[in-house]
């Protein structure tokens, strides 16, 4: 019956109140324990739970069946509270009462904001179990939404809601997506209102909770779905944190406030999981929120810094879109964050949990800079508060201990920065200037000096200028680094290459813009804020980093401060490169000046010097003279550093191609560039005087060849050599280097040191043809001015040269000589008067000279004699030969035996010098005094044969070998004689020299050179041709002494031991030019003497005659039997062979002549060799299958007029019948002649061997005669002599 079912649910009203309570005690002991026995009590199976949820559903399908019957009501309203408020505390609700009305909402509120998460880990699992089972029964059939409006009567409401805030704060995500799709977010914005307006806090933080837990599961696709609603709980929300706290007057309601604000970030924080709202969240929240983060910034208090933490991922999470970016951008957050940042940066007063949130707020402005520069919409307001957050952060001093966490926050301050100034310098534009965008931040950097100072610091870092470096001399005294981290850094590498990056833009806008800001960064670099104590390290700090930031601007295409934005390549070149280079260099000017002032200093002196060689200042400033641009300023550092430390200067030239090339192109720098104020000649002195100094070390050379730059020094020294007239007459050398050079001789000590080479441990000038052709071409007359016009200050007595600057080691007279080596540039210094200054050189005694004048004879020799060549090397002769080497005096013979061999008018101009009798006299002491060598070692005679006698044996020397180091001279000495023998003045003093007869006797007879006997011999022979200059009464020279001299070529003797010579032509080589090597041979030496037996042969007495044709005969037949030997015939002996056979059958025509000597003709022996002669007419197969080299076809020539000669003589001697032993006739010598020759024709030896049996064979070579031979003399119309005389010889022996 009523009222049976009236006490029934008034029993489970108690019952659930009890329930209630006993989960509500649970909540309130903090030990747990109460919970523990709870469960405990309820056991494994916890039946009291599903039955108090079977309760709810039951009550709740009562309550819809029962609503509005119009019997006795039962209480099933009271039930169904009693049941909420049961299912509530045992979901876990904290917050245990009987009913509504008992909740105090400010409490309630302070009492959620203090609960942890941790507080319900213990028993999660039974709470969420009692979750589920609830939610399945509760979000059926919209129980929730309904009775949240109050269809269920206003009591149920705030159990309703403390059930639902329980679940959705206790269960799992599955009750929460339950909750969700049941619609109860659908009346809860309007809950929220009305409970803020009520001042029911306790249902505002419900809904709250709710809200934030169930709404990122909401979808607009969702079943029953309240997006719009949710999007109104957003904008509510939002519009808490405006509300204001108060001036204190009540506390407890600010504290309650303060809660309530930080519950509304929090659910926002969560709620912004749902991409859905982002866009209310952007239009009602960011605004909100900026002022809030600004007010609870320096409040201690941990929930605010939650909440900011909060707050700044809501930001974070909804800015990843470009759209909002920037939304929120035009808003004040990011004053707020900077305000944040700052205030975090310079008093910690959030704790330790600061970091967190400093690095979410810069997490916040680098995404807001990234997408508001990557859309070029960049706020000029939120830019200042990204500068001035990011150097906040760049500017603190961070301690290494910690330095690894706060690297993150680094690393986005800097890559913000970064950020901005790349979006800045994509604008740059000549009116850069004067930008509004510029200046702000130039001002915003000048604002924050330690960050300057830092990024300075880092400069030096970069140069290795830190503390870890115990090598560096100087303790800088910028400061700390930045801090520094591994890993890349936005589009940079890593943090040092960003942090230079940002330096260089820095200094450029700060040079840039005409303001007082931008000078402070400049003031700041320079330390001219400060005053140091100690003035040197402040020098050097500052002079340290202007050269490590010029040697970081260096690189030009890929360097660390070229803009990563390729189009801004030309800005960046054209403007702020030089603009600051040219900032850079005065700075490095003024530390270079104040060194130099302490140059007295020892410590200062060390310091400068280790600057200059460690951050190679003097080739950074060669590298900017290449820019006209900064040539001016580049050239005064370096004029500075010539002055105090010319070694290092000098030294940094060749250490690499960019300087070296930059001092090449300075030397041609000519007036016509408006950028340099300097002038040009003293920016060529300047070049002229590093190279001549790198020239005179030996360093020049080296590097020019190493980098490949030798056309480049040529052309470039060549070119400053020939630029010296139009230098201005107070600008000289002597200005900088005080040794009184002149810029040509500076330049050509430099070109003298490219072309050096060592050769033979020597240095000696290598170059092409083609180069020597070129400066010789372009430098010709210039050298051969300079050269004159030394001696003529020298003649003058204007300048004297000392031991330390011999005329030899002049630039000019070292390349004026090396050139005259070479045939066409020869040519180009004879027709620029080079044979002038070459003839002043060669009278100083320098070899290189006279050696050109000797080449310069071989092609013209008059020329050497208009410019008194020979009269300067026969002034060295005569009067300096005690004080001239060897090797100078054998070239002067040789260039005056040249003179005098190649034209008469050189003999005679030569005779007529004054110092030709003292060179005379020089030439005969060489050969005397060689010649004494041979004195006592012409003992043995030779015993060698015929083999022996012509060839010259190779000389093996021994230690007691006689050294011939004079052996060259006395050769050239002998040549120059020779020669002058042919005018009478000096032939007449020649003669009357005894001592030179006798050396020149002995050395004829013993020397083991054929080329010696060989000149003798022709010295002896030109002298047979004056033989009546011999009755002279001076004279010791007559017909048979003479006659004598050349017969003991005929019968040599050898020296007891070798003699070694110091030329090369003695050793007879086993491989090389044979034919050169057999040229001067014995063939030749008696091919001479009998020359000079010719000359004087009609002077001969009778008896004299005689004794020559006996040797000459003898020489004569020997020679025919060798050629008519089958075997191989060897070169040495058979070169000049024709020679010598001419020459004495031309002594046999002179004597055919002579009636008295004709018996000693008509032998057997000579007769037969003549006709051998004429039947083998060697001349014919001379040079068959070979190419004729010219030598060939002399000696074919001889040998063919020797055969003419022959025939000649068989003419005269066949006149008168022979008369001889043995009644021989002209037909039994010509018989046993055919024999012999036709043995040899055949290739074989007559039959007098064991083998004869073979001669039997038939031989295909044909029979020749005497006649035969002699009738195709006659034929030959090409000998009409040989014709007529073979003619005669047939019709005087009546053999026609």
């Amino acid at each position: 019956d009523v009222e049976h079912g009236y006490g029934d649910i008034r029993m489970k009203i108690a019952l659930c109140h009890i329930i209630g309570a006993l989960f509500g005690i649970g909540q309130c002991d903090q030990t747990n324990i109460g919970f523990a026995r709870i469960f405990e009590a309820l056991g494994n199976n916890h039946y009291i739970i599903p039955i108090t949820v079977a309760l709810l559903g039951s009550t709740i399908n009562a309550t819809q069946q029962h609503h509005g019957a119009s019997q006795r009501p039962l209480p099933i309203p009271a039930l169904l509270e009693a049941s909420l408020l049961a299912l509530g505390s045992m979901c876990g609700s904290r917050y245990c009462s009987f009913n509504s009305v008992g909740i105090e909402g400010d409490k309630a509120v302070l009492q959620m904001d203090m609960l942890s998460p941790e507080d319900k880990d213990v028993f999660s699992c039974q709470f969420e179990e009692v979750c589920i089972s609830t939610c399945d029964i509760i979000t059926k059939n919209s129980f929730l939404a309904s009775s949240l409006v109050g269809a269920y009567g206003e009591g149920s409401i705030m159990p309703t809601i403390r059930l639902a805030s329980a679940i959705a704060e206790n269960g799992p995500e599955r009750a929460h997506q339950l909750l969700a799709r049941c619609g109860v977010l659908l009346p809860v914005s309007d809950m929220l209102r009305d409970a803020l307006v009520a001042g029911d806090f306790y249902v505002f933080a419900s809904c709250v909770s709710l809200t934030s837990i169930c709404g990122p599961q909401l979808t607009s696709n969702s079943e029953n779905s309240g997006i719009q609603s949710l999007r109104g709980c957003v904008q509510m929300l939002s519009n808490v944190l405006t509300i204001d706290e108060g001036d204190g007057d009540d506390p407890s309601q600010t504290k309650v406030l303060s809660s309530l604000k930080r519950k509304c970030v929090f659910a926002i924080e969560r709620l912004s999981n749902n991409s859905g709202l982002w866009v209310t969240i952007v239009t009602h929240f960011i605004p909100c929120v900026s002022d809030y983060l600004v007010d609870k910034i320096s409040n201690g208090n941990q929930g605010d810094i939650a909440a900011l933490a909060a707050g700044l991922k809501v930001i974070l999470r909804v800015v990843s879109l470009p759209s909002h970016a920037l939304t929120i951008a035009q808003t004040n957050v990011g004053a707020s964050l900077a305000e944040v940042i700052c205030n975090a940066s310079a008093d910690d007063a959030l704790g330790s949990s600061s970091h967190d949130v400093e690095t979410l707020a810069l997490q916040v402005l680098h995404s807001l800079t990234s997408e508001t520069t990557q859309q070029q919409a960049c706020d000029q307001s939120l830019e200042i508060d990204v500068l001035n957050a990011a150097c906040s952060v760049l500017s603190r001093e961070i301690d290494e201990t910690i330095a690894y966490d706060f690297a993150p926050n680094t690393k986005l301050a800097l890559e913000m920065i970064n950020l901005i100034v790349s979006d800045i310098e994509n604008t740059d534009d000549i009116s850069a200037s004067s930008s509004p965008r510029v200046m702000a931040f130039v001002e915003t950097i000048a604002m924050y000096p330690d960050l300057i100072k830092r990024l300075c610091a880092t400069l030096l870092h970069l140069g290795g200028m830190n503390g870890s470096n115990n090598e560096c001399p100087i303790e800088p005294m910028y400061g700390s680094t930045i801090l520094l981290f591994e890993g890349g850094c936005g589009d940079f590498g890593t943090s040092l290459d960003a942090a230079i990056y940002l330096l260089y833009r820095v200094a450029f806008y700060s040079a840039l813009v005409n303001s007082g800001s931008g000078e402070e960064f400049w003031q700041i670099f320079s330390m001219e804020d400060q005053r140091a104590a100690n003035v040197r390290t402040k020098t050097a700090t500052k002079t340290a980093a202007c050269a490590i930031f010029l040697s970081v601007l260096v690189d030009e295409v890929n360097g660390m401060c070229v803009p990563r934005n390729r189009a801004k390549l030309d800005f960046f070149h054209n403007v702020s490169l030089p603009l600051i280079r040219e900032r850079l260099l005065d700075g490095l000017h003024s530390g270079v000046e104040e060194f130099a002032s302490m140059k007295n200093d020892a410590d200062s002196v060390v310091i400068f010097r280790y600057l200059l060689e460690t951050y190679d200042i003097p080739q950074s400033c060669f590298g900017l003279c290449n820019s006209p641009l900064m040539l001016d300023a580049a050239f005064q550092v370096l004029e500075i550093i010539l002055a105090e430390f010319s070694d290092i200067l000098v030294q940094s030239v060749v250490s690499d191609i960019i300087p070296l090339t930059a001092l090449f192109n300075l030397l041609s720098v000519s007036t016509g560039d408006n950028h340099v104020k300097t002038k040009p000649e003293m920016i060529r002195i300047f070049a002229a005087v590093t190279l001549s100094a790198a020239g005179k070390l030996g360093i020049l050379g080296p590097a020019v060849k190493r980098h490949s730059l030798r056309s480049l020094a040529i052309a470039s020294l060549s070119a400053a050599c020939l630029m010296e007239e139009q230098d201005s007459v107070e600008c000289l050398a002597e200005d900088l280097t005080g040794d009184g050079a002149s810029i040509s001789t500076l330049c050509l000590r430099g070109i003298v040191d490219v072309l050096s080479e060592a050769v033979d441990n020597e240095s000696t000038l290598v170059m092409s043809p083609a180069e020597a052709k070129a400066i010789s071409s372009s430098l010709g007359k210039k050298l051969s001015t300079m050269v004159i016009e030394q001696f003529m200050k020298r003649e003058n007595g204007d300048y004297n040269m000392g031991d330390e600057e011999e005329v030899g080691k002049l630039p000019e007279v070292v390349l004026i000589c090396a050139l005259a080596t070479y045939e066409d540039s020869l040519v180009h210094l004879c027709n620029q008067g080079g044979l002038e200054a070459l003839s002043l050189l060669a009278a100083e005694g320098l070899k290189p000279a006279i050696i050109a004048l000797h080449d310069a004879c071989k092609v013209d020799s008059e020329s050497v004699l208009k410019v008194d060549g020979h009269a300067s090397v026969m002034q060295v002769i005569a009067l300096h030969a005690d004080g001239t080497s060897m090797t100078v005096k054998e070239a002067c013979m040789d260039l005056l035996a040249t003179v005098c061999s190649g034209s008469k008018r050189g003999k005679e101009v030569v005779s007529s010098t004054a110092e030709c009798s003292q060179c005379i006299r020089f030439a005969s002491e060489c050969i005397t005094d060689h010649g004494k060598k041979y004195v006592d070692s012409s003992s043995t005679e030779s015993k060698c044969d015929l083999l022996d006698t012509m060839t010259e044996k190779a000389l093996t020397p021994s230690p007691e070998s006689i050294e011939m180091d004079d052996y060259n001279i006395a050769l050239l000495s002998i040549s120059f004689l020779s020669s002058l023998i042919h005018v009478k003045e000096s032939r007449t003093e020649i003669i009357q020299d005894e001592k030179l007869k006798e050396a020149l006797s002995l050395m004829l007879e013993v020397s083991p050179s054929h080329v010696m006997k060989f000149a003798i011999a022709s010295f002896l022979a030109a002298l047979g041709r004056y033989v009546k200059d011999f009755s002279l009464d001076e004279s010791h020279y007559s017909v048979d002494g003479l006659s004598m001299m050349l017969l003991s070529a005929f019968n040599p003797k050898q020296v007891k031991q070798g003699a070694r010579f110091s030329v090369s032509e003695t050793s007879t080589p086993l491989f090389g030019d044979f034919s050169e090597m057999h040229h001067h041979n014995e063939n030749l030496v008696l091919a001479t003497a009998c020359k000079g037996f010719e000359y004087m042969l009609c002077h001969m007495p009778q008896k004299l005659v005689h004794e020559v044709l006996i040797v000459v005969l003898q020489k004569f037949s020997d020679m025919i039997k060798y050629e008519m030997r089958i075997t191989k015939k060897i070169a040495m002996k058979t070169k000049n062979s024709g020679l010598l056979a001419c020459n004495i059958s031309s002594i046999l025509i002179h004597c055919s002549h002579r009636l008295e000597c004709q018996s000693a003709l008509k032998k057997e022996s000579l007769l037969s060799d003549l006709i051998r002669l004429v039947m083998l007419n060697p001349g014919e197969k001379i040079g068959e299958g070979k190419k004729d080299d010219g030598s060939s076809s002399q000696e074919r020539t001889n040998w063919q007029c020797s055969t003419t000669h022959c025939l000649q003589c068989l003419a005269l001697l066949s006149v008168e019948p022979l008369e001889i032993e043995g009644d021989k006739t002209w037909v039994d010598i010509m018989s046993r002649v055919e024999s012999e020759v036709q043995v040899a024709r055949r290739g074989k030896r007559p039959n007098t061997s064991r083998m004869g049996g073979a001669a039997g064979q038939k031989s295909n070579a044909v029979d020749i005669s005497a006649v035969a031979s002699l009738k195709t003399f006659v034929d030959n119309q090409f000998d009409q002599a040989g014709s007529v005389a073979a003619k005669r010889v047939l019709e005087n022996l009546d053999l026609y």
